[in-house]
């Protein structure tokens, strides 16, 4: 008779030394009698891990359903997203995905940074208004797209006449 095995019945486990019902080979956790399983494997027990099944967040201290790794504002239970890294999250943004403003305070539509030079007569000296883009000025057309297309009409305006 074997007084030390847990387990005589399976040949793979002997001992519980957390005496959670989980043989030491299978349990992940053999220490810790409230855990027994890590299905993510990120070293957090699926008891406690509020994402057991994603490796990379185990956490959510804002309780927005978004794990602390991920989560760009992990105590702000609004934001969780900051699409152009300004450090305002999206919800509170309203320019989301332009990092040099943030609010536009008397809702026209022009950011108050933008609206600031504007209204001191700043330009934007950074953009090039010669460059009109290209091809009879059309934007986004750009000296090889121009070759390309007048050499295109040639060919169909010569194969027409042809006819």
């Amino acid at each position: 008779m074997d007084f030390l095995d847990y387990f005589p019945l399976d040949s793979n486990e002997h001992r519980d030394t957390d005496r959670d019902g989980v043989g030491d080979n299978s349990d992940a956790f053999p220490d810790d009698p409230r855990e027994r399983f890590d299905s993510d494997g990120d070293g957090v027990g699926d008891n406690a891990d509020v994402f057991p099944s994603d490796s990379n967040d185990w956490i959510d201290t804002d309780s927005d359903g978004v794990g602390d790794n991920t989560d760009a504002f992990p105590t702000d239970p609004l934001e969780f997203v900051d699409s152009d890294g300004d450090g305002v999250g999206n919800n509170e943004d309203a320019f989301p995905y332009d990092e040099s403003e943030t609010k536009d305070s008397d809702g026209d539509g022009i950011g108050d940074n933008a609206q600031a030079q504007q209204d001191a007569g700043i330009t934007d000296t950074t953009t090039d208004d010669s460059d009109d883009g290209g091809f009879l000025g059309l934007p986004g057309f750009s000296s090889i797209m121009s070759l390309v297309s007048l050499v295109g009409a040639a060919i169909i305006v010569t194969s027409r006449r042809k006819d």
